[in-house]
């Protein structure tokens, strides 16, 4: 019994790691230089604060706000730049 109930946990575990970088929003593809890439649907999107996580999690609708991680199958336009800037800075990436 110990071990089914480990074996659980354990794949619930990896299920949720493997499926951070997932879209769960409606998205369009846009392309780029480097291929077709998932783009936020609405065009006149206002990045704002997150009410629900007040810390910093990463971007599952391809719609960059403030404090949350830069999802890499998306591609984000010139006024999310300044976002990803200041994420850069604070995790200090190479820019």
């Amino acid at each position: 019994m110990k071990t089914i109930i480990t074996a659980i946990l354990i794949f619930s575990f990896s299920f949720g790691v493997a499926n951070a970088k997932m879209i769960y929003a409606k998205t369009r593809l846009v392309k780029t230089p480097q291929g077709i890439k998932m783009a936020c649907y609405r065009k006149n999107d206002q990045p704002a604060k997150s009410t629900q996580n007040k810390k910093w999690h990463y971007d599952r609708e391809c719609c960059l706000d403030p404090y949350e991680i830069p999802n890499t199958s998306c591609h984000y336009g010139k006024k999310y730049q300044g976002l990803i800037f200041k994420y850069n800075l604070k995790f200090n990436k190479k820019i």
